[in-house]
């Protein structure tokens, strides 16, 4: 399993640390051009992105990916095109409503009307990267490596290329850099629909529908509830202080998004191979292994992150977004932490959606009270210790859960 894991999350690995890490790098360039006022309603949209993104399409995907590795290749393609053309029902609808009243959700998130084709622009982007989304995960479902590595830097080129040079050539620059990001997700899409043509086509059926949701709405409430548990700090710091250090405090995310970068190929790879492979008697045993090993890698890198800090920041951006460094170690070090629980696979195997539900709920209300309680304290400080806090926290009770229906053997003694 090590070397299928291995084999698998190399070549995802290259494709999702080249696009995402361009990603970042246009994230965090954009600074160079953006003040924090700015850059702080940048990372408004994109949190409200990521919240409609684990709503809209009802966490579809999640159902295709526990059916479609088990169902005969007929039942595949009906699986795989009833999903999609569900996904593209769902974000047409969201892009129609929310358009209708955008300039009252604009007001409500960003409370400045001088965002507003900035924030209409945003929902388009929110709305295709859903889609885009959706096409990731049938590719890596169906063990299309090759075409999500094509898609992916598709998508990472045209987002980083197009976000730094409309973000320098639009006035007002905010609005060039939500643009450029929408340039490259609409390339993305093309070119992945093309490379999914004999997956998807014309078929769609409601009971294979049912099941699907069956599976995945009660996802939607466990998303959400991590949703808050991660990005909760974002929005409390909005509403208390102001979008300036909301932008302090998104740089520092961004910073410390790179660690991630460690993890995300194997995150990618495993839980296919997980699905197909549970039964058999070692797998248990190896990935613990891997918990293991990618615990101490990841470790050694939030801490050169957090070491460095201000030098990386002396030489990306204005001189405003220093005081994001004390930030990014603690930062870091969240991320990471609630991406872990994809080695305790206990809760899929067992279909015990409902667990990840409450275990979700509780993280979330975690989040709440604490982001109240830092924030009000210690400020963007405060914001940073409450997400490490919500992130351990979830970590905890989805690994006790998880060991509870299918246990790994963990040395958690030196």
């Amino acid at each position: 399993m090590i070397r299928d894991v291995l084999a698998h999350s190399s070549i995802y690995s290259l494709a999702i640390i080249l696009s995402r890490g361009m990603i970042m790098i246009a994230l965090l360039v954009v600074a160079l051009f953006l003040p924090p006022a700015d850059y702080g309603a940048l990372v408004m949209i994109m949190t409200i992105g990521f919240l409609v993104n684990v709503t809209v399409a009802l966490e579809i995907s999640q159902g295709l990916a526990r059916y479609y590795a088990g169902a005969s290749k007929t039942d595949k393609n009906i699986y795989s095109s009833t999903a999609w053309w569900f996904t593209v029902l769902m974000y047409s609808l969201f892009f129609g409503a929310s358009e209708f009243i955008a300039s009252y959700l604009c007001q409500l998130i960003l409370g400045d009307d001088r965002y507003l084709n900035a924030f209409r622009y945003g929902l388009a982007v929110m709305s295709f990267n859903g889609i885009f989304l959706f096409i990731q995960t049938q590719l890596r479902l169906a063990f299309r490596s090759q075409d999500y590595v094509i898609t992916s830097l598709i998508y990472a080129v045209g987002s980083l290329g197009g976000s730094i040079w409309l973000g320098q050539i639009v006035n007002p620059a905010l609005e060039g850099v939500i643009l450029g990001q929408l340039l490259g997700v609409s390339v993305a899409i093309l070119v992945g629909i093309w490379q999914l043509r004999t997956n998807i086509n014309l078929v769609f059926e409601s009971n294979k529908l049912k099941k699907l949701l069956q599976f995945s709405l009660p996802l939607v409430p466990a998303s959400l509830s991590l949703f808050l548990s991660m990005y909760l700090s974002r929005i409390i710091l909005n509403s208390i202080a102001s979008l300036e250090e909301v932008g302090i405090f998104g740089f520092a995310s961004q910073l410390a998004g790179i660690a991630v970068l460690s993890i995300v190929g194997i995150q990618a790879a495993l839980t296919p191979l997980i699905m197909e492979r549970y039964r058999e008697p070692k797998t248990p045993e190896k990935l613990a292994r891997l918990f293991e090993g990618f615990t101490a890698f990841t470790i050694c890198v939030c801490l050169v992150l957090g070491l460095f800090a201000r030098e990386f920041i002396y030489l990306i951006a204005k001189s405003e977004y220093l005081a994001s460094a004390p930030l990014v170690l603690v930062l870091a070090s969240a991320v990471i932490i609630n991406q872990m629980y994809i080695f305790a696979p206990g809760i899929s195997i067992a279909k015990k959606t409902i667990w990840q539900l409450w275990i979700s709920i509780a993280t979330a209300v975690i989040s709440v009270l604490t982001n109240f309680w830092f924030i009000d304290m210690w400020g963007i400080y405060g914001a940073a210790f409450a997400t490490l806090l919500s992130a351990f926290s979830f970590f905890l009770m989805w690994f006790t859960a998880s060991q509870s229906l299918y246990p790994i053997p963990v040395r958690w003694k030196l």
